[in-house]
């Protein structure tokens, strides 16, 4: 009896399967999703996560800037993030099967910053926050980095060995462009 008790009480717990709509059929279409750095840009590189949700959770998920899956007709939302860019949109795929393709747009660009005498890579806002902070981003100990980034301006700042600052300057990242920084 206890076993039985304490089996119902994880039942909760368990993930539910997708729900009907989401379960491909005959009626299914073979979709491919494209994450892209702008509207006509090139895919993104480097570590890109996509994830497709349906009415019943999440239907798919992958790594890498190209996603092909059989989907049922339906609504669907796809999340795709490749370093700090992240983006969500709605898709619909229609009934009848056939092929049908979708992208996603991150409006992002890539930074790549190279630096021989590099300790710390540092990202951040441009712009101090309410409280006067410029929120890091992201941050490396590499001397070579390349990172995709949302399109806008940001502060990038590179020191040396005991914090010594080799640069620290504004940069402005254009979707599907490669913003290249070098510092000695």
């Amino acid at each position: 009896m206890n076993l039985l008790f304490a089996l119902l009480s994880f039942l909760p717990l368990l993930v539910l399967p997708a729900q009907a709509q989401d379960v491909p059929g005959e009626d299914a279409a073979r979709v491919t999703i494209r994450a892209l750095l702008s509207v006509s840009g090139p895919p993104a590189s480097g570590e890109t996560r996509m994830v497709v949700n349906g009415s019943g959770g999440i239907v798919a998920e992958a790594d890498g800037a190209v996603l092909e899956i059989d989907l049922a007709p339906g609504n669907y939302t796809v999340e795709a993030v490749s370093g700090l860019a992240t983006r969500s949109e709605r898709i619909r795929v229609r009934p009848g099967g056939g092929s049908q393709s979708f992208r996603v747009n991150l409006r992002s660009g890539i930074l790549a910053v190279r630096s021989r005498s590099a300790a710390r890579m540092v990202l951040m806002e441009a712009e101090p926050d309410v409280f006067g902070e410029q929120p890091i981003l992201a941050e490396t100990e590499e001397r070579v980095w390349a990172l995709t980034v949302p399109q806008g301006r940001y502060r990038l700042l590179v020191e040396g060995e005991a914090g010594r600052k080799i640069l620290d300057q504004d940069v402005e990242i254009v979707p599907a462009r490669r913003e290249v920084v070098t510092t000695r």
